[in-house]
């Protein structure tokens, strides 16, 4: 079971894969890196998949109770030193595609493909759009959510009554059953205030710097829907846009089959 010592913290992280090139993948919330397992069929010829646990995810054991895009971009460039490797590809799924927006004017000398799975940042909507709410009100709302009973049982009424979406409550139901839950929820949602995005000022980056990109988007997607990757693409001529019958959670043999055989096509 792999792990590396990035400050105090241990970050968990799955090795496979024999190709030349480095891929480090980046999971979504409330993932692990283990679902990138999924692809390893597709990827493997081509890359040596390096995917990590984030903090408040997984095995890995992250001290502090919030990250930045200084702690995303070390824990990157610390694996691609683990394997002697100047240049990386980044795959980002969700969540994931954010921090890779972030961190990527720091290290885009290094990067040589960006690969997206329903990205979020690119389309700015959802309780997790790091671009909306203050960090003190994240703060109080966590301090509030301690002991969420009441909030439950008031999610419960309004479901009953059809006042929220059956994802909402759901959504409400899973992340805060626990403590353990409820740290990962709050910790990344206020971690996320260090992760703002903006759309069009990513797409001129990528297309100021050429910096190929497949953006990977399932007509069963009620998250993040393909519309926002056709009006992305429009900005970005050279990115290749990918659009699947999957949902949200896309990393499974359906993508699998499609990586493999889009690799295949492109080597030829």
């Amino acid at each position: 079971m792999p792990f590396f010592q990035y400050k105090n913290h241990n970050i968990h992280y799955l090795q496979f894969g024999n190709g030349s090139e480095l891929l480090i993948a980046i999971h979504g919330f409330a993932d692990k890196a283990e679902t990138y397992l999924a692809l390893e069929t597709a990827l493997e010829s081509k890359y040596t998949v390096l995917a990590i646990d984030l903090p408040f995810h997984g095995k890995t054991d992250w001290k502090n109770s919030t990250y930045t895009v200084s702690d995303i971009e070390n824990v990157i460039l610390k694996l691609a030193h683990l394997l002697g490797k100047k240049q990386v590809a980044l795959m980002g799924h969700s969540m994931g595609s954010r921090l890779i927006m972030k961190v990527l004017p720091h290290i885009y000398r290094q990067v040589t493909h960006l690969y997206f799975l329903a990205p979020d940042g690119i389309r700015i909507k959802g309780l997790f759009n790091a671009n909306l709410v203050p960090v003190w009100f994240r703060k109080w709302v966590k301090n509030r959510l301690e002991r969420p009973e009441q909030f439950l049982k008031f999610s419960n009424f309004l479901y009953e009554r059809k006042w929220i979406k059956p994802v909402a409550h759901k959504f409400v139901g899973v992340h805060l059953s626990n403590a353990r839950r409820r740290k990962r929820l709050f910790n990344n949602w206020i971690s996320l205030t260090h992760f703002m995005t903006y759309p069009w000022k990513f797409a001129s980056f990528l297309s100021h710097h050429q910096i190929p990109i497949d953006l990977f988007y399932g007509t069963k997607d009620f998250i993040i829907q393909p519309k926002e990757g056709k009006k992305f693409t429009k900005k970005v001529p050279h990115a290749t846009l990918h659009i699947l019958e999957v949902n949200h959670q896309m990393i499974n043999s359906t993508l699998n089959a499609y990586l493999r055989n889009y690799f295949e096509t492109i080597q030829k």
